[in-house]
């Protein structure tokens, strides 16, 4: 595991060793921070009056110098904007979540970042890099460090990942990534990538989960990870209405494995969208063909799409017009917003992952595109209607949701949501989950303190 460390400790030690002279020209700090407490209540249970949802979280965030942007991932671009020559900034921010009712430390992360911006050719380049702990609460869960140079143009940049094997506990795996991207020629980017020792997760890159967003792996059971993939990759073609996108995948088990051209044309109406593919690989070529539909008037939209059976070289019949659903979105009538939306047919609402219903309203629900769902958690909603408003530092808002197996005329669950802002720094809010059938679930208290 030394051996791993190494080259994560040196990065690190890069950043520390940098702080004294950074902060020497840094003009300016700022200390933030933040305790979020939500505690939920369960009447209805018997066997304990607190859920397994209630939690109390802890952010901190320190900033000098020049930089705006703290990393919330390690597969995010770290970026500074406006800065001059010889600017300095040094960022650090940490995360702490501990459950009540489980009594269980987790979700601890700790990132920090620094950037100098160096010249004198045009435009000036700056140089950052970041560091990322995340911890379980029994140990290391991935230390991520990621460096990044932006120079004439161009961004070369490197990550580090050290990620606990799935296996046996206390086991490693590390994993290097190297790419250089920019945009250049009539505002076409290219990007070149290479992997060792590991590959990306796409579920955790898109938030569907706690992880690094990449899968490390130790191949044929050996201590030092070697080549695994690489990605070449133009994106921004124009060629009049029609923009082009080229990605080629190689391994290092089959070397060439395709070339994807994704395009999609949308015409002057802005009504009628096609979107496709064209996939090579050593063996066929495959054509794809996804037409779509923007139908929206005025407060009222249609979730539409054309049905086929899939567009290709085989299939080219366009069999309907598809209505996933239909609603409005914060109609303002007096003084209280509506919304309001519906799933038609077998579909369901979505909504983003890690969400509670009772702080969303209907305008937080979608239809996600199939190559989005990742990022988004189904539910069992067909429809749901929502009301908010308020007045001053009091904010209300209370949902009905309803599905097929609805208790009262398809009702099913019915959240409520008061918030007020008691001062700058403090934020009290309360919510109910209320069942057709059963009647009170939860009662949430929320408060939030921040300075």
């Amino acid at each position: 595991m030394k051996k791993y460390l190494s080259c994560g400790f040196l990065f690190l030690f890069a950043i520390i060793m940098l702080v004294p002279a950074l902060s020497s020209l840094q003009v300016s700090a700022e200390l933030e921070g933040e305790m979020d407490s939500e505690i939920w209540f369960s009447p209805g249970t018997a066997s304990q009056l607190f859920s397994r949802n209630s939690l109390v979280s802890w952010k901190g965030d320190y900033t000098a110098g020049n930089i705006e942007d703290l990393p919330s991932r390690i597969s995010e671009v770290l970026y500074w904007p406006a800065t001059r020559l010889a600017d300095t900034g040094l960022a650090l921010s940490g995360k702490l979540k501990s459950g009540l009712v489980t009594e269980e430390l987790f979700g601890i992360s700790l990132d920090g970042y620094y950037a100098r911006e160096f010249g004198p050719d045009y435009p000036i380049g700056t140089l950052g890099g970041s560091s990322r702990l995340s911890f379980s609460q029994d140990e290391l869960e991935y230390w991520a460090n990621k460096g990044i140079v932006n120079y004439a143009g161009f961004s070369y940049q490197g990550i580090f990942l050290l990620e606990r094997g799935p296996q046996q506990a206390g086991t490693y795996n590390s994993g290097v990534e190297v790419s250089v991207s920019g945009t250049k020629l009539q505002g076409v980017t290219v990007e070149l990538k290479a992997l060792f020792g590991m590959v990306p997760n796409p579920r955790e890159l898109v938030g569907n989960g706690n992880g690094s967003g990449y899968d490390t792996f130790t191949p044929a059971g050996k201590r030092i990870n070697g080549y695994s993939e690489s990605q070449m990759s133009f994106e921004g073609i124009k060629v009049g209405p029609l923009r082009l996108k080229s990605t080629s995948n190689f391994s290092a088990g089959k070397g060439f494995e395709q070339t994807t051209l994704d395009f999609s044309l949308k015409e002057e109406a802005e009504l009628l969208e096609f979107e496709g593919s064209i996939n090579y690989t050593p063996s066929e070529k495959t054509i794809s063909l996804n037409p779509g539909l923007d139908l929206e008037w005025a407060c009222l939209e249609l979730y539409s799409e054309l049905l086929s059976e899939g567009l290709s070289e085989e299939k080219s019949e366009l069999t309907g017009i598809g209505v996933r659903g239909y609603g409005i979105s914060e109609v303002q009538l007096g003084d209280v917003r509506v919304s309001f939306l519906e799933a038609l047919g077998d579909n369901f609402l979505y909504r983003d992952r890690g969400e509670r219903d009772w702080r969303l309203r209907a305008s937080d629900y979608t239809f996600p595109p199939s190559d989005e769902k990742l990022a988004f958690e189904e539910t069992d909603y067909q429809g749901v209607f929502s009301l908010e408003g308020g007045l001053g530092n009091l904010y209300l808002g209370a949902d009905a949701y309803w599905s097929e197996g609805g208790k009262l005329f398809g009702l099913g669950k019915f959240t409520g949501e008061a918030e007020y802002d008691i001062s700058e720094f403090f934020e009290l809010t309360a919510g109910l989950v209320l069942d057709a059938g059963s009647g009170l679930q939860n009662l949430i208290l929320n408060t939030v303190y921040r300075w």
